[in-house]
């Protein structure tokens, strides 16, 4: 397994004398002036840094530019986001599109994606009017989406369609999309014909596996014998989203089928499995959890089976991952996926498994560990961690330092502010970090 860490620019000899520009501003040309694919590279870079302070000059290139690349990314970052910014935007492109304006379908496909991460209602009547679009990308998008707004409006329409077959033979991703807002609406008058088509190997197994996920959506229990009968059918990946579905009815039965399928044979089932009992929060699960993220032979299943711990959070569950994480006779790999969860649940508790492999890893001429570790905590918004960005600040390696003053500005430590502001000003420190640091 190969784990990238972002790259810096690599000066050699001295820093430049020529008046410094902080990394802010340099960003802020190439936003402004830049070609798309340098333009996309720094969306990218914000993006992954979880820095928001870009957001009006984004929006501002979002209404003048005439790049769809350009464009669609944007749209992304706020969807990552969930920022409402760009809501006004992504209204007029829908608006326009209806009304037989040419607009770019990479644009049209990111602004629909966005409204229905982002719930907007006020997308509904837009994206219903898009759900008999010519396109059928389109038009599946759309349907997919309008599910997520919640907008009940036309829910009896789709689901008469469904039951009337109103499909041509190479309309199953509609038919699919269909199947998928039926469950995000939670709309129960669909329950019965969900189920007979999650039986039905007539349809499409991607028809088949939404069926179940739907069914779980909607809650009614009727659907659990259905569910736990597929349990036992051999598509493997369906099974997987039976167990997923039956996640979401809450009786004790359930909880021990899911335990169960985490000894499934299939390693799908047995992810489904884990997602499903952190869900749930399930405390009776620990202990096979424990096993599965120490022994089992697939790296997905172990992951999802720390995450579930970290998510569970009992006191069992977080001390297995502090005290993975500090174990150096377990892979690196994994005892970064130990500190990426507990510092994405619960930070606290990471914070004296940090100081301990801080200690043992800091005087390394090069740490995998440490620098994934200070990487992770450039991210995290929590002020418990103040005292990691200081002692990052002084390490030897000028991309800690980097991932310092990262995390300082993101969790708006005053106190530091100072010493960056001093990095900024000295000429010996290199230009790269200079920069950063300029930018607080």
């Amino acid at each position: 397994m190969i784990l990238l860490f972002p790259t810096f620019a690599q000066e050699e000899g001295e820093p430049d004398k020529e008046e410094l520009t902080s990394v802010r501003e340099d960003r802020i040309r190439t936003l402004k002036y830049g070609i798309d694919d340098e333009v996309v590279a720094i969306i990218t870079a914000i993006q992954n840094e979880k820095d928001e302070t870009y957001n009006d000059v984004l929006i501002d290139i979002l209404n003048r530019s005439g790049n769809s690349k350009i464009k669609t990314q944007i749209i992304s970052f706020f969807e990552t986001q969930e920022d409402n910014a760009a809501e006004d935007f992504a209204l007029n492109v829908l608006k326009m599109s209806t009304e037989d304006y040419d607009v770019d379908e990479k644009v049209l496909t990111a602004v629909i994606s966005y409204c229905g991460t982002l719930k907007l209602e006020s997308s509904a009547e837009f994206l219903y009017q898009l759900s008999d679009n010519k396109s059928k990308t389109i038009s599946a998008s759309a349907i997919r989406n309008l599910g997520k707004t919640g907008v009940t409006t036309n829910a009896e329409k789709f689901l008469e369609r469904i039951q009337d077959e109103d499909f041509e033979d190479d309309e199953d991703e509609l038919r699919e999309s269909v199947i998928l807002l039926l469950g995000e609406l939670k709309y129960k008058p669909a329950v019965l014909t969900l189920m007979d088509i999650a039986q039905d190997d007539g349809y499409s197994s991607v028809a088949r596996r939404y069926a179940c996920d739907s069914l779980g959506k909607i809650g009614d229990e009727q659907a659990i014998p259905v569910l736990k009968e597929l349990l036992n059918d051999s598509d493997s990946i369906l099974r997987s989203y039976a167990i997923s579905s039956l996640a979401y009815f809450d009786t004790n039965e359930i909880e021990d089928i899911l335990i169960q399928a985490l000894r499934d044979s299939f390693w799908r089932i047995r992810v489904a499995a884990a997602k499903a009992l952190s869900e749930r929060k399930s405390t009776s699960a620990v202990d096979i959890l424990i096993y599965k993220a120490e022994k089992d032979p697939e790296a997905n299943v172990k992951k999802a089976a720390m995450e579930a711990l970290a998510v569970i959070g009992n006191n069992t569950a977080l001390s297995f991952l502090s005290d993975y994480y500090q174990d150096n006779k377990n892979s690196d790999a994994f005892r970064s996926t130990a500190i990426t969860v507990l510092l994405k649940e619960n930070a606290g508790k990471a914070v004296d498994a940090m100081k301990v492999v801080f200690e043992e890893e800091w005087e390394k001429d090069s740490s995998w560990l440490l620098n994934y570790t200070c990487k992770e905590l450039s991210t995290t918004e929590n002020a418990s961690l103040r005292w990691f960005y200081e002692k990052m600040l002084d390490h030897k390696n000028y991309i800690i330092n980097i991932y310092a003053v990262r995390g300082i500005r993101l969790n708006n430590i005053i106190s530091l502010y100072g010493r960056v502001r001093d990095i900024a000003e000295d000429e010996s420190k290199h230009q790269t970090l200079r920069k950063e640091a300029a930018s607080l």
